[in-house]
């Protein structure tokens, strides 16, 4: 997956540039991509979030552990199959231990250790770790956390207890119940520690990415407590609340999906697919497809930004055009200093993010885009409630047709005339 994703256009000819000064190692041209591509997908998948937007919860994919889902549809324990549960939820309950219990408490193999800042910046010094419940505290070390046991913690059982509890029928605060609890529990770290955590030594396990694919979801289940798509879970419970049932969905597969990106052909067909099939329609009204969703489907451009103000030096902002007019950088946020003396090809769209305060302000904002025979330019202005961009709201053709002031200079006022000496004075001062 990490070689495959290596070999995208985007991140080839434009990740790599921005990254680069953050990369550590690497000495040749396939570790430079690799890196960055194991980056960006430790990014997206090293924790399925409840609600935030990612692969996941979209229902694009389901994070998948093969040789886990292999063992666990080979023997299910006892107390489990005395219940009529089956190897697919077996399986499902595994794969939810995994999220709540190394994937949420981001106790996974993160290699090299540098890119942990990147995948998440709030996690502190480095990853964490689980252990089973019974090694002694002296041997744990700190962002180490044991494994669940039959009793709960706290005040309320955990997430994944309660879907223990929940398919075994029972209560946990009945001894019974708890014994059968803790065979299940017991039966999931031997099958998570035997196929994706590894002992990193001392007794502290972490999940290993290696052993991880992803699968493309053709069927999903909504939950209702998240309203966000799973991809499996135990006798189709919620995972967030065992007593609410998903809700299964059938995912539209996409026309067209190449690695590589589409053409533009290919690209405007995919927009009118996304705009005229059914399943998206009835999706969008249950706000299971946004325009998230549409990006995806039509592999929008990569948008690499960057800054041209004042504050950059003259050299920098001059590599920033160069790129700019090469394609390599494609938006540039602005400050006023672009309205004169810049002269930038291959400019299309201009946004101004509130009115200018006067109709040469504006010509000249505007006048950067369509300057070198573009086929086309365009320009937009966001109008706030304020006095000004509400009377250009209410007659925008005004800032057009209205005729420009010519400038002029008064050389009878004496602010004026000091200001200029005072700053010729200051600047043959500092020379």
């Amino acid at each position: 997956m990490v070689t495959r994703f290596s070999e995208q256009v985007e991140l080839c000819n434009f990740a790599i540039d921005v990254w680069s000064a953050r990369i550590r190692g690497g000495d040749n041209k396939e570790d430079k991509l690799h890196i960055p591509a194991k980056l960006f997908l430790y990014r997206e998948l090293f924790r399925r979030p409840k609600v935030q937007n990612n692969p996941e919860t979209m229902g694009r994919l389901r994070l998948s552990f093969p040789k886990l889902e292999e063992k666990a549809g080979m023997q299910i324990p006892d107390v489990l199959s005395r219940k009529g549960i089956d190897s697919d939820s077996w399986g499902a309950l595994a794969l939810a231990a995994v999220d709540f219990v190394f994937r949420e408490r981001l106790a996974t193999r993160i290699s090299p250790d540098w890119m942990l800042r990147y995948v998440s910046p709030r996690s502190g010094t480095g990853p964490n770790s689980i252990c089973h419940p019974d090694l002694a505290n002296s041997a744990r070390q700190d962002g180490t956390y044991p494994w669940f046991e039959s009793k709960p913690r706290g005040a309320r059982p955990s997430r994944l207890l309660r879907l223990v509890y929940r398919l075994i029928n029972g209560q946990w605060n009945k001894m019974s119940d708890q014994d059968q609890a803790r065979e299940v529990l017991e039966s999931l770290w031997s099958l998570i520690t035997s196929t994706v955590a590894e002992d990193i030594g001392g007794g502290l396990y972490q999940l290993d990415f290696k052993n991880a694919a992803v699968v493309r979801l053709d069927q999903g289940w909504v939950c209702l407590v998240s309203r966000r798509i799973i991809g499996c879970s135990p006798r189709d419970m919620s995972p967030y609340n065992p007593d609410q049932q998903l809700v299964p969905i059938k995912l539209p597969r996409l026309p067209w999906a190449n690695a590589g990106g589409l053409e533009p052909n290919a690209r405007v067909e995919s927009m009118h697919w996304c705009r005229n099939n059914e399943e998206i329609k009835r999706l969008r009204k249950r706000i299971l497809w946004t325009d998230l969703h549409d990006r995806i489907a039509t592999y929008s451009p990569f948008i690499r930004a960057q800054e041209h103000s004042a504050q950059i030096k003259r050299q920098v902002l001059a590599d920033y055009e160069q790129q700019f007019e090469e394609g390599r950088i494609n938006l540039l946020n602005c400050s006023t200093t672009m309205e004169m003396g810049v002269d930038i090809p291959n400019v299309q769209i201009v946004v101004n993010a509130n009115v200018p305060p006067s109709v040469v302000n504006y010509r000249q904002r505007v006048g950067r885009a369509g300057r070198r025979n573009e086929p086309w330019s365009f320009s937009i202005a966001f109008c706030r409630n304020l006095p000004l961009d509400q009377i250009v709201f209410d007659n925008p053709i005004q800032m057009l047709s209205a005729s420009v002031v010519v400038p002029a200079v008064s050389f009878d006022s004496p602010k004026l005339i000091a200001r200029h000496v005072n700053a010729a004075l200051l600047a043959e001062f500092f020379r």
